[in-house]
């Protein structure tokens, strides 16, 4: 629902003073593209881009972005693939996929992530390297909100809610080791 993709049964959705109700299917998708990074669990790539072009997606819907190549390369740097740029999505690894998908979330450094089980299909290594990018966008400014099974990943985060038998539950600094 914050992301914009499917409507409250109930109730209203507000993001950054704006209620999703009064909006176009338009105007929630640009604003999905510019103040809303999301990480959806499965694969999300478009077949026919490239990996570059998959990334630059976001500056469809903010084309005064300058040098919008050079952010997805950069974006593409940060999450390992660099290399994969010309290539399309039918030649690569799942984990590789969930990467692009990372860049693509990133690219007009929003001002919300929302990453859902970002890491599922990484390697121990880049599982850490995407948490230390995870850090740093944190550190400029973009909130996180993550969903994860992967409970040693919840090191340094500000709350921590946990999902039990349908019930939200909010646990402290204390308590998150015990989960």
């Amino acid at each position: 629902m914050l992301a914009g993709l499917i409507p409250p049964t109930s109730g209203e959705v507000v993001f950054m003073e704006r209620k999703y109700s009064a909006m176009t299917d338009r105007e929630l998708s640009r604003q999905r593209g510019l103040e809303i990074g999301y990480i959806m669990q499965g694969p999300c790539v478009l077949p026919n881009l490239t990996v570059l072009q998959n990334v630059m997606i976001p500056n469809t819907f903010n084309s005064s972005s300058t040098h919008p190549e050079g952010r997805a390369r950069l974006l593409l740097e940060k999450t390992g693939i660099e290399h994969l740029a010309s290539q399309y999505p039918a030649s690569l690894s799942g984990g590789e996929l969930k990467r692009v998908s990372i860049a693509r979330a990133l690219f007009s450094a929003p001002y919300l992530l929302i990453a859902d089980e970002p890491t599922g299909d990484l390697d121990a290594e880049t599982t850490a390297a995407i948490m230390e990018l995870f850090c740093s966008i944190k550190k400029e400014g973009t909130s996180i909100l993550m969903v994860t099974h992967e409970l040693d990943l919840l090191q340094g985060v500000d709350r921590c809610y946990v999902m039990e038998s349908g019930h939200l539950s909010e646990r402290t600094a204390k308590t998150k080791n015990a989960l």
